[in-house]
């Protein structure tokens, strides 16, 4: 069985030890890479109706 990652509040200790509180550390840059795992290019978002009106090729094989 996975253990599940805590989640880390804004004014804890960063994970980093840097001493510093989560929110002034590492909390941008968690967001960000957060951010881009959601909006991945290589998500299909697309309908294969959306593909083919915008001519774009459909991976259906």
């Amino acid at each position: 069985m996975a253990m599940a990652k805590r989640k880390i509040g804004r004014n804890e200790a960063c994970y980093c030890g840097s001493g510093k509180k989560y929110k002034h550390c590492h909390y941008d840059i968690d967001r960000k890479k957060q951010d881009e795992v959601q909006i991945s290019p290589e998500k299909d978002v697309l309908s294969p109706t959306h593909k083919r009106l915008l001519g774009l090729k459909d991976n259906i094989e």
